[in-house]
């Protein structure tokens, strides 16, 4: 992730097929401090396309960006302890997105990432 001329690297799991979108963080008690998960579309998503936190019991940060590879939305989605996923809240980007990424809570911020800030996934 590229702030200004400041870098910094997150280890991230690529989550690219439906399956792997739906499951996402569920179920993990821990992340590692310095990981995440990169969720890859195929094609762009709306803002109406959000991200619920059942079952994701490690509070998180998700950023989400768009086809220039930029950092458009952060915010921070807090643990739902409901096993019902209906009352579990949404969060949603503010534009269409292509990607997002989630990671620990507070991770951006520590790190100076913003809004603004440029995403390169290296393979």
């Amino acid at each position: 992730l590229h702030q200004g001329s400041d870098s910094t690297r997150l280890l991230v799991e690529i989550a690219a097929s439906n399956d792997q979108h739906e499951v996402g963080l569920a179920g993990r008690t821990t992340l590692a401090p310095e990981s995440g998960m990169l969720f890859e579309f195929d094609r762009p998503r709306s803002a109406d396309d959000g991200f619920w936190m059942w079952r994701t019991q490690v509070p998180l940060d998700i950023a989400f960006v768009d086809e220039a590879g930029v950092i458009h939305n952060i915010q921070e989605m807090a643990v739902c302890e409901s096993d019902d996923q209906d009352v579990c809240p949404g969060y949603f980007a503010d534009a269409g997105y292509v990607a997002a990424i989630e990671t620990n809570r507070g991770w951006f911020a520590r790190k100076g990432i913003e809004v603004g800030a440029r995403v390169t996934v290296d393979r």
